[in-house]
């Protein structure tokens, strides 16, 4: 669990950093959710295949020594970047 002084460092690679981008990556993935529902069967299984990523993400940031933080900070960036893209195709649709 993260402790106050943790939440409060918004350094970038700091642990509070990579809650906040994790909170704005779970936002993101619910506004997918909403749009994919109203999408296709593509879009609904690229999805399904981002979620374990994101709950993975979640266990190593929580798990994470300060030396991997920079490792989780990539991944976030990486399924980040997917679900933009995600979004953007479900808006065209």
């Amino acid at each position: 669990m993260e402790t106050k002084t943790e939440k409060q460092d918004t350094r970038p690679g700091s642990r509070g950093a990579l809650r906040s981008r994790l909170d704005d990556l779970k936002t993101l993935r619910d506004e997918v959710r909403v749009k994919v529902h109203l999408a296709g069967m593509d879009a609904k299984d690229l999805l399904a295949e981002m979620e374990p990523q994101i709950d993975r993400l979640e266990h190593e940031l929580e798990a994470a020594a300060d030396d991997a933080l920079e490792v989780t900070a990539k991944s976030l960036e990486k399924v980040a970047t997917s679900l933009r893209k995600l979004r953007a195709h479900a808006e065209r649709s």
